[in-house]
């Protein structure tokens, strides 16, 4: 929203025509053949950020041929969605911080680009390693 704002684009114009904002990054996808499976605990959950995720399941890098022995092949996108309704829209109106801003859009349904990291990395489409490495660079 910042850069939008910074772009010159007035408040009023974003507040009334602003359906929605996608973003997106690159992470590195783990290869299917050399994946292993991990149980996130208490602690490492902690260290990552990660505290409502002790117990969950997910997958880490291995190292085959396939994959040149890194773990991983290819790129997949994690995405931030968030649909602009009443509640964002009108924290975009008056000008919110970004704090009041976020809490709008997530009363609304946001899902943040660690959340989705987070969920693709359960289902083994990438490493917790990589989504961290997205979700502590943004903002």
């Amino acid at each position: 929203m910042a850069r939008l704002l910074e772009l010159g684009i007035e408040k009023f114009l974003l507040a009334n025509c602003l359906a929605g904002v996608i973003s997106q990054r690159l992470v590195r996808r783990l290869c299917i053949n050399c994946r292993s499976p991990f149980q996130l605990d208490s602690k490492t959950g902690r260290e990552l950020g990660l505290e409502g995720e002790s117990g969950g399941h997910y997958f880490k890098p291995g190292g085959c041929r396939l994959c040149g022995y890194s773990g991983y092949q290819g790129r997949i996108a994690i995405h931030e969605v968030m649909h602009v309704g009443p509640l964002t829209s009108e924290a975009i109106y008056r000008g919110a911080s970004d704090e009041e801003l976020d809490r709008a859009a997530r009363q609304e349904g946001m899902i943040s680009i660690k959340e989705d990291g987070v969920n693709k990395a359960r289902e083994g489409w990438t490493s917790l390693e990589e989504v961290l490495k997205i979700a502590c660079t943004e903002n």
